[in-house]
């Protein structure tokens, strides 16, 4: 999916794109940009791999997204493996991104009070029909964007 980071602050020359950023699970230390996936680009041009759950009525519906309601869709393409995917002992990975402590073992918690609002606006959500549905996925998110593990 190819889409565009539509409230990317550096658009319309707002201020200039920074050649290094601060990755939320680096502590601060810096890499250049072109090794994360920040949305602060020169180009503000996304790419997700996403899902393809159905089409109904001529409409895609997707899971897996990382976007903002009401990103600008570019272009939808394909997943052909052949051509989209690299063995991993050729696959090449940011040095900063191996060096990483795994994640999949950090709980993520939600207060009694964030959990009851989130039950309550379950019912106005399009694509998730239970409170677990919701849970499961805001967690699976936070484990691999986890700005602080404190």
């Amino acid at each position: 999916l190819l889409y565009v980071f539509h409230e990317n602050t550096n658009l319309g020359g707002k201020s200039q794109v920074k050649s290094k950023v601060r990755p939320p699970r680096l502590g601060g230390d810096k890499v250049g940009l072109f090794a994360t996936r920040t949305p602060h680009r020169p180009n503000p041009i996304g790419l997700s791999l996403v899902k393809l759950d159905r089409i109904k009525d001529g409409v895609l519906y997707l899971s897996g997204l990382d976007l903002l309601d009401g990103t600008p869709i570019l272009d939808v393409k394909p997943y052909l493996p052949p051509t989209d995917s690299v063995p991993v002992h050729e696959a090449r990975v940011a040095a900063w991104f191996q060096e990483l402590p795994f994640v999949d073992n950090v709980t993520v918690s939600i207060c009694d009070e964030a959990a009851s609002q989130l039950r309550f606006h379950v019912r106005d959500l399009e694509f998730y029909h239970t409170y677990e549905e919701v849970w499961s996925a805001l967690q699976e998110i936070l484990r691999f964007d986890i700005r602080s593990l404190t």
